[in-house]
């Protein structure tokens, strides 16, 4: 297994031989495939993948803003009053429903945050 690893290495560093000069890939280099194998290596992965898992961890943990009914629908009115109006009818379909009255409370963030990006489109 060690003789393959080196193999690689070696035709890794060849490659890379040939296209350092090209403008584009100037920099460092990508990870070496052989060095995947290395535990000190993994070790490192494994910190940055916990720490990138933590980061968006806390990032969804935000707290989700609750909705009335009424403020949804005085929203969604000023999205269908500048033309939206087959829009603002699919956020209400992709809710569950076939009326805002009929959408379940729960899913309101859900809508507005469909409407929003409707509005700044």
């Amino acid at each position: 297994m060690e003789g393959l690893s080196q193999i690689a290495q070696a035709l890794e560093a060849d490659g890379w031989e040939g296209v350092e000069d090209e403008y584009a890939l100037a920099g460092a280099r990508p990870v070496a495939a052989a060095r995947l194998e290395e535990p000190a290596f993994q070790a490192e992965l494994d910190e940055r993948l916990e720490a990138e898992q933590a980061q968006h961890g806390s990032e969804s943990a935000a707290p989700v803003r609750e909705y009335t009914l009424e403020e949804v629908r005085s929203f969604l009115a000023e999205l269908s009053q500048q033309g939206y109006t087959a829009q603002v009818r699919q956020l209400i379909l992709d809710a569950g429903a076939k009326a805002l009255s009929e959408v379940d409370p729960a899913k309101f963030g859900q809508i507005m945050a469909g409407a929003e990006e409707i509005a700044h489109a």
